[in-house]
């Protein structure tokens, strides 16, 4: 009995991890040394964020109640370990990626929830050329906004050209009445 409320109490604490994380990096961390593992655990430290060794049972229960929309049957295959962000949700993603290739590509990535949204590995990697989540924003901002500007240029510069031709016209007619004042 003390072992299953041993046990209720992991997946507790996983599913407040999973609950309260902006995101979570999962990956496989099949040979890892220690001193490695010791580091990355500090750079999820350091970027307001946690590192975390789960077991798949665990793990899997946790899922089903956070996220069971999701479908993550093969995330718990092999070793799991999580790196939970609780601030920006691509705090921990450039650090991460940068730390698994100088460490000859351990652990692998399996892919991740990013603001309750499964993300597989092609496009988290996709995701590191922006610096943080407002720098995303902007992008997809200034992305939608571009064709508004070319069709509000569009559709103004027929009318700027026809105020200009106007506005010639009746300097024209002036002059030919004789009546021009400036």
């Amino acid at each position: 009995m003390p072992a299953t409320s041993g046990k209720q109490k992991l997946v507790e604490e996983i599913e407040a991890s999973l609950s309260g994380a902006t995101s979570v990096i999962f990956v496989n961390h099949t040979g890892f040394k220690a001193m490695p593992e010791w580091r990355l655990r500090g750079i999820a430290r350091a970027g307001g964020g946690q590192y975390r060794v789960l077991k798949n049972t665990l793990l899997r229960k946790a899922l089903s109640r956070t996220h069971p929309q999701l479908s993550l049957q093969n995330l718990t295959q092999g070793p799991t370990a999580a790196l939970f962000s609780f601030d920006d949700p691509l705090k921990l993603l450039k650090p991460l990626m940068s730390f698994i290739q100088d460490n000859e590509g351990i652990p692998v990535v399996k892919g991740a929830i990013l603001e309750n949204t499964w993300m597989p590995t092609e496009e988290l990697k996709s995701l590191t050329r922006f610096e943080s989540r407002h720098a995303i924003v902007a992008f997809c901002y200034e992305t939608l906004l571009m064709p508004l500007q070319t069709a509000y240029i569009s559709l103004l510069s027929p009318i700027t050209t026809l105020v200009i031709t106007l506005e010639a016209l009746i300097q024209r007619k002036k002059k030919q009445e004789g009546g021009y004042q400036e």
